[in-house]
């Protein structure tokens, strides 16, 4: 099995020699048609090594758009989403696999260190790092199996029983019940003005808002930067997610560097920030026993005349992340866990 597959034509060898070379000094085992020995059948070789990769790199050119089988293997990596596109020329891709950003190539001159080729290591690094982590998901156990443990009985507890870790007694039982209370509502309700709020807004000529989304969020996990909350809209093509203050400077160049060609062009319009807000948490389990909670929680904080910048829940999640302005972050929350019955806090 190789880690990558080239897909291009004959009439682009030069580049694909050298981009191969590249590619291989990163430590990649890389398969192109320059492997096929003498009597073997191409078309059966190709087909092996093909479904035997776990990245397939496609070489788009002035040629290779006019392919059949560039086109064909391209559609095979599109449709197990291990595809990476280059450009070596400035064509336009055919319309099929326009909508996966392609790394630009198109002025490369073999240099490992460019930015451009930075971008295509990321990319064949992501999609290999998916790989694994399928390859690892699948070889783990099943999570219906209970991992041997050795336990101590304990005493009864009213109407419970506490077992005891024999491996480490000094530490806390846990205590086994028929049932646990369920809580309606909100457990508690947690501010912080340590924040700051950054916005990508994607053009209807550039990339795919997930794509953009996937890039800026590696980026920033590249500088060791911790996303607060995510909030994404359905009116726009953009989305926008909360750090910490003192982070921001660094999140900010990391953006622009991941991001350099696509705010160049006007792709992604320019980086937003504000600094102006402050973050509400809105935490416990019986929130999604409550949908009308969300809604009066925002009606109270509204009332209180705070604006709010972002809100980010996900499917099932306990918990409501609220950016709002943070000069009325204080009076958000007390609005919060009044809503809430919570008291004052």
């Amino acid at each position: 099995m190789s880690d990558i597959f080239i897909s291009y034509t004959n009439a682009d060898r030069p580049g694909a020699t050298i981009l191969v070379g590249g590619l291989e000094q990163q430590g990649w085992s890389v398969w192109w048609d320059r492997a096929i020995l003498p009597g073997k059948a191409w078309d059966k070789v190709i087909e092996e090594a093909l479904d035997n990769s776990r990245c397939v790199v496609v070489l788009w050119s002035q040629h290779s758009i006019r392919s059949d089988w560039v086109r064909t293997e391209a559609e095979e990596a599109k449709g197990r989403g291990i595809l990476v596109p280059v450009l070596l020329d400035r064509v336009n891709i055919p319309l099929a696999f326009r909508g996966i950003h392609a790394a630009n190539l198109a002025e490369w001159g073999g240099q490992l260190q460019s930015p451009a080729f930075a971008e295509l290591v990321r990319a064949v690094s992501e999609v290999l790092s998916y790989d694994t982590s399928s390859a690892l998901r699948a070889a783990a156990p099943s999570n219906d199996v209970t991992p041997d443990i050795a336990v101590a009985p304990g005493a009864e507890q009213g109407h419970g029983r506490e077992l005891a870790d024999s491996f480490a007694p000094e530490k806390p039982a846990t205590k086994i019940v028929p049932a646990i209370a369920a809580f309606d509502g909100a457990a508690t309700v947690t501010s912080t003005a340590n924040v700051a709020l950054v916005w990508l807004e994607v053009s209807v000529e550039g990339p795919s808002l997930v794509q953009v989304m996937a890039r800026a969020l590696d980026a920033i996990a590249h500088v060791n930067v911790e996303v607060l909350a995510l909030s994404t809209t359905n009116h726009s093509q953009g989305f926008s997610f909360l750090v910490p203050d003192e982070e921001l400077g660094r999140t900010v160049t990391a953006l622009e560097s991941e991001l350099a060609l696509e705010l160049a062009h006007g792709y992604v319009k320019p980086i937003m920030m504000d600094k102006n807000v402050g973050l509400l948490a809105v935490v416990g389990e019986g929130l999604s026993g409550r949908p009308d909670l969300p809604g009066r929680i925002l009606t109270a904080i509204s009332h209180e005349g705070v604006n709010i910048s972002a809100i980010a829940r996900g499917p099932g999640e306990p918990a409501i992340a609220i950016a709002v302005s943070r000069g009325g972050l204080e009076r958000a929350a007390r609005a919060a866990r009044q809503e809430c019955a919570l008291g004052p806090g």
